[in-house]
């Protein structure tokens, strides 16, 4: 009991003096223990966005390539302002802010726009983490494209503007489903295991464009964008509260095939080095093309120059797991 008293009277004293420290301190344990993303909804601003490209208002993220964007509702500029502002109509799905981004244009080869934030604790190797965000398609005459690869990527080091992260066909999670969803906020999710001690996580896409499926979704054709909402990297996934409709994000050694729509070349890639095979089905369930091959390759080509137009299905067998990828052909 005297120890106790003892230690409560010293800790009033320490308080007095080094109370905003100590509310830091625990506020990161806490959030260690927790969603590893500080400021992971984006309500933490030091000010309010007035137009686009405007993202510094944002506490604990930075734009590292080109210029994402930071939606308030105490915008006062109508680009920037929630609901309603200059990439189409969106409530957040939780408080009064979101981010948003680029992911292809038309005009700019590979022009991506990613966003940045240091973990509150850097990942253990050899630990899972589950890792989610949640994204919506923005939607007006210039923004009516939807792409797939919106994911994650973590880091050991920053990126900056001046050095950003490469567009190498390389993330540690990502969606291949197309986001079409310009209403409902969608959540992807996945999990993985650090083979470092990753301090940094980045949310884009990071695939070129020849690896990058696109769907036209408006008259034009210009580019793509998507509100990014809600953060988590945590050890549980039930220390991430936001589930909402849910599409599970791959690694990168899933299987990918591109270009798609394709004309005479259709390439695959991905995998995890085992043997296998793959083959090429059209509506009917007919096979009408076939490859194997062995332990070590990862890229192989199908010529479907001689094949009609229209929507078929590639079934790929890799060891123990099997994947089908939908597919159209355009000539």
């Amino acid at each position: 009991m005297r120890n106790f008293t003892v230690t409560f009277h010293l800790q009033l004293i320490l308080m007095k003096k080094f109370l905003p420290v100590f509310h830091l301190c625990c506020l990161q344990f806490f959030a260690s223990a927790q969603n590893l993303v500080p400021n992971a909804d984006f309500e933490n601003h030091i000010g309010c966005p007035a137009n686009y490209d405007d993202f510094y208002p944002c506490v604990d993220w930075e734009a590292v390539a080109n210029t994402p964007d930071y939606f308030h509702t105490c915008s006062t500029g109508p680009n920037v302002w929630v609901p309603l502002n200059g990439a189409g109509y969106q409530i957040p799905l939780s408080g009064n802010a979101y981010a948003g981004t680029v992911p292809y244009v038309t005009s700019g080869a590979n022009y991506r726009e990613i966003i940045q934030a240091q973990l509150f604790s850097e990942l253990a190797i050899g630990e899972t983490y589950h890792v989610s965000f949640n994204i919506v398609s923005g939607f007006n005459i210039n923004m009516n494209i939807a792409t797939n690869n919106m994911g994650v990527r973590f880091s050991t080091f920053p990126f900056t503007l001046n050095t950003p992260p490469p567009i190498n066909n390389w993330s540690h999670l990502y969606t291949d489903l197309v986001i079409f969803d310009t209403l409902n906020w969608v959540n992807l999710e996945g999990t993985i295991v650090a083979d470092s001690n990753y301090k940094y996580v980045l949310i884009g896409n990071f695939f070129d464009d020849d690896h990058t499926t696109l769907v036209q979704v408006g008259q034009y054709y210009t580019r793509a964008y998507y509100y990014i909402d809600d953060v988590c990297v945590a050890p549980s996934e039930d220390q991430c509260s936001w589930r909402v409709n849910t599409v599970t994000l791959e690694s990168t050694h899933a299987w990918k095939i591109f270009p798609n729509p394709c004309n005479d070349l259709l390439h695959v890639t991905g995998g995890a080095g085992k043997a296998g095979f793959a083959n090429v089905s059209n509506v009917l369930g007919e096979q009408l093309l076939y490859k194997e091959w062995s332990a070590g390759e990862n890229h192989f080509t199908f010529n479907t120059l001689n094949l009609p137009e229209g929507t078929y299905m590639m079934l790929i067998e890799e060891g123990d797991k099997v994947v089908t990828k939908p597919f159209i052909i355009q000539h």
